[in-house]
């Protein structure tokens, strides 16, 4: 039996604090739906704002996606898709194949650069790192690669350089951020069973989660901690939870350490959780387990890539139902089913500024709106021009 911890004051608390979340790798979110309404000190004239604010009021909410996020989930190839593809950060609805061009395969870990970079970054089964535009899917070119890297999961770190988790090696490779030249194994090759997901900590620090060796379903099921610098050792065993398999892990917005976890690996009847771990002491606080559907069966099954979305819940692959499911981000509260998509084995998700679409219902009304906020502006000059010229003549 799965313990199931539900203390969630915390989380609730750190959320309220911090305003707004981190995307799914820890960094703060591409937009937030409150980025939407203008502050009126932005308008150079009354008739410009009352049309923006009339035309941000008045569209419909699924309209929000032309300048809000979508899902991007990578879909391996075995008992998958072999593609990266695109869902409605509003809907989930599926958009279709997000990358073009470059001839990845394969694909596992997909990263938007936290620099402010139109960019994401994708792992390729071929032992490449690609580049592609973060909106509109187009192929930049070969950020790196490195003989028989196999690439699992990947972060920029403080310093400003890709880590990669090299899974046929057992270590983590780091490649200069700017170029993609290889630097060095940032921890020693070997000393985990199979390196899963990663992340550097607020404290600095390293955390990797050591996972059970695909081929034998065996080992790992510890988070090891190590010094976010050196690459020293500091912790073997810094989460030691019996029933943990860690696939994917990140930092929450909170500071705590979130890992998807499949146990036993690779068994028939495992089960599938996220379960959070306080980043200071390795303790187990919460288990989030979505339950069964109404056919009985488990709604997070063989789970893999986890983020925090823009709207601050938790987003969660799960390979053995070709779906995505979404928690309450601050009560672990299952949602819904956000998305699903025929043989879906998504090992990683991000969220990418939305494709300007065409989603509103009255398309010409909008248009009217935008027209009037346009010509609001030099309207409003123009009157500030002769009150200005009376003034003088006065």
């Amino acid at each position: 039996m799965v313990k199931r911890i539900y203390d969630y004051k915390e989380l609730a608390t750190n959320y309220s604090r911090s305003g707004l979340v981190r995307d799914s790798k820890g960094h703060p979110p591409i937009s937030t739906n409150n980025q939407l309404y203008t502050s009126w000190k932005s308008c150079l004239g009354w008739v410009s704002c009352l049309a923006t604010t009339i035309i941000l009021h008045t569209l419909p909410a699924q309209a929000t996606s032309l300048i809000g996020s979508d899902i991007v989930v990578t879909s391996a190839a075995t008992n998958g898709n072999s593609q990266v593809l695109r869902f409605d950060g509003q809907t989930g609805a599926f958009l279709g194949q997000f990358t073009v061009g470059g001839g990845v395969t394969d694909p596992r870990d997909i990263l938007l650069r936290e620099s402010g970079e139109n960019v994401v970054y994708v792992n390729s089964g071929d032992n490449r790192v690609l580049t592609y535009n973060a909106t509109t899917g187009a192929f930049l070119g070969t950020f790196a690669s490195f003989p028989n890297l196999n690439p699992g999961g990947s972060v920029f770190g403080p310093d400003g350089n890709y880590y990669v988790g090299a899974r046929s090696l057992g270590t983590i490779a780091r490649f200069n951020g700017q170029t993609g030249e290889f630097i060095d194994f940032f921890i020693p090759p070997n000393l985990v069973e199979f390196p899963r997901g990663f992340a550097f900590g607020l404290d600095g620090n390293f955390y990797l989660g050591n996972g059970a060796n695909p081929a034998t379903s065996s080992g790992g099921g510890t988070i090891l901690k190590f010094n976010g610098q050196t690459g020293e050792l500091l912790n073997s065993n810094f989460v030691n939870d019996l029933e943990l398999s860690p696939l994917d892990l990140i930092v929450g917005p909170d500071g705590d350490i979130y890992v998807s976890s499949e146990y036993p690996f690779g068994n028939a009847n495992s089960v599938g959780t996220v379960r959070r771990y306080d980043s200071q002491t390795g303790e187990l606080l919460a288990v989030l387990d979505a339950g069964i559907d109404e056919q009985g069966r488990p709604r997070l099954s063989r789970p893999r890539g986890i983020g925090f979305g823009p709207d601050g819940n938790l987003y969660v692959s799960s390979t053995g139902t070709g779906s995505v499911v979404r928690f309450n981000g601050a009560t672990g509260e299952l949602i819904d089913v956000f998305a699903q998509y025929p043989n879906l084995n998504g090992q990683a998700l991000t969220f990418v500024p939305s494709q300007a679409r065409a989603t509103v219902d009255e398309p010409t009304n909008v248009i009217g709106l935008l027209a009037l906020a346009a010509l609001g502006i030099p309207t409003a000059l123009k009157q500030k021009r002769s009150m200005a010229l009376q003034r003088k003549q006065l």
